[in-house]
């Protein structure tokens, strides 16, 4: 499904990929949100970033998760979330579980790094 979605995305303008995608989320597909996400953030558009992120995630989208754990990591939460470690880690968990990479390596770094909060037992 993913890759569909990036092959319908081929177009060069911002709005023809928003549309596209739009569509598709307003569909329920967790993929699409969680692209409408990146298209945002890619965008400068953090509000609207955050939201299509968020509703992706409740929906169990990995790396819109990942994204999520971002907010709460920024040391100024974007102004959306307030800053947490606790509640960033809890996201980059939750991601890893889901199968995000991009969570998997960054708990795995801090791990070896001796980054509070992370321990051995929640990254098996």
């Amino acid at each position: 499904m993913y890759e569909e979605l990036i092959e319908g995305m081929q177009a060069n303008s911002f709005c023809m990929k928003e549309d596209y995608l739009l569509e598709e989320a307003n569909n329920g597909n967790i993929d699409a949100m969680y692209l409408l996400g990146k298209l945002n953030w890619e965008s400068d558009y953090i509000d609207e970033a955050f939201e299509w992120f968020s509703k992706a995630a409740e929906k169990g989208q990995a790396d819109a998760t990942y994204f999520i754990g971002d907010f709460y990591w920024h040391p100024t939460g974007w102004g959306l979330v307030e800053p947490s470690d606790e509640k960033a880690i809890e996201y980059y968990e939750k991601a890893a579980e889901l199968g995000s990479a991009m969570a998997m390596c960054k708990l795995g770094r801090w791990y070896r790094q001796g980054k509070s909060g992370i321990q051995i037992g929640s990254l098996l």
